[in-house]
């Protein structure tokens, strides 16, 4: 029988957890006697009553674990912390506010059962009011960065144990975890779902998110930047020749004057 440990990143979700762990357990019904599963949540610094909350929680069921960050460290840090913390065959991550169905599991864990080490859960459709930022910053990013995965997808994913073996071992600082994802996975398949509104409380990506989220992707998985640099170092060195060779010219001329 597999395991699988859900990984969940929380940063002040006090509203959104009863209804998160309510849908978990009736997929949790729903994998039995296939699969077990557990609860990994990340406390990212929260401030809202969520870090209480899951110490309740931890105390009165012994399918949930709690790691409590110190500070609120950011989605990224968060995730790497799961990936630090994570025990068992298989591991699923998704994000708390619900926008990321906890229903595509039972789907992404019989694509595991027939071969596949990666799954992840392919957004088709969103119910976002700023939906069109989200799709432009996806296809602005797979173009600079056409070896990520070409599948629109965020954080919901299911994990090997195998796949999660080999992230551990990418030392990046700044983690953009898709393209982590396809990094260490040799295929991918993709479940399509349909990317819900926020149930409760406020998104935590915003246009500053994106683009912080962006730059991060495009330094660590665009091969622009090296470019970039090599076009400017080119055209620096070529100046700095012009410029000597204009020097060089200008000296030989003052020195014929001064001899006449």
């Amino acid at each position: 029988m597999a395991h699988i440990e859900v990984i969940l990143p929380i940063f002040n979700e006090v509203k959104n957890i009863p209804n998160l762990i309510a849908r978990l357990d009736q997929v949790k019904k729903e994998l039995s006697p296939s699969a077990t599963l557990s609860y990994l949540f990340i406390n990212d610094g929260s401030s809202d009553g969520s870090t209480e909350l899951l110490s309740q929680l931890h105390s009165s069921r012994n399918d949930i674990r709690v790691v409590h960050l110190l500070h609120n460290f950011g989605h990224g840090p968060a995730l790497a912390c799961g990936v630090s913390h994570f025990r068992g065959d298989l591991a699923v991550f998704m994000d708390a506010d619900l926008q990321d169905p906890p229903e595509a599991i039972p789907e992404m864990f019989l694509a595991w059962k027939n071969g596949s080490k990666t799954v992840v859960a392919e957004r088709v459709s969103r119910s976002e009011s700023n939906k069109v930022l989200f799709n432009t910053f996806y296809y602005l990013l797979h173009k600079v960065a056409p070896q990520l995965p070409p599948v629109n997808f965020g954080t919901h994913c299911l994990l090997d144990a195998s796949v999660i073996q080999r992230i551990k071992t990418l030392k990046e600082k700044n983690r953009y975890f898709p393209g982590l994802v396809g990094f260490a996975s040799p295929k991918i398949e993709a479940i399509p779902v349909h990317r819900l509104k926020r149930l409760e409380g406020n998104s935590r990506v915003g246009l500053k998110g994106l683009i912080q989220l962006a730059i991060t992707a495009f330094l660590s998985f665009s091969s622009l930047p090296v470019r970039m640099v090599s076009v400017m170092g080119l055209i620096a060195s070529l100046a700095a020749l012009i410029s000597g060779t204009a020097d060089r010219k200008s000296t030989r001329l003052n020195s014929s004057h001064v001899k006449r």
